[in-house]
């Protein structure tokens, strides 16, 4: 359960407001978790870099700032197979919590 471990650990939503959220919803907080982080991993990358290349031993090249970032490491996931990746994760999601609701008489 993907999205919802997400939504509670990365996001800090409780189960209320996960459940409540529609995957529009869902896609705009991940959107701005993502910005928040890729800032966060920016700002160290600019540390690091600095950190490098102007050490006494620095590279003949200088380095870029996504050399130090994470997120600007591997390829990104066209945006069709991430919607299509979301529904299923949502679909999945809402079953779980038919399945839930259903044992807890809600």
């Amino acid at each position: 359960m993907n999205i919802w471990s997400t939504a509670r650990y990365d996001l800090g939503l409780t189960d209320e407001q996960f459940w409540r959220l529609t995957p529009r919803q869902y896609s705009y907080l991940l959107k701005r978790h993502r910005q928040k982080s890729e800032h966060e991993e920016l700002l160290a990358a600019i540390i690091a870099r600095s950190v490098v290349d102007f050490s006494f031993c620095h590279p003949a090249k200088p380095s870029k700032y996504a050399d130090y970032m994470p997120s600007k490491w591997g390829r990104k996931e066209p945006r069709g197979q991430v919607i299509e990746r979301l529904k299923a994760q949502f679909r999945q999601a809402k079953q779980i919590g038919a399945q839930h609701s259903g044992k807890h008489g809600r």
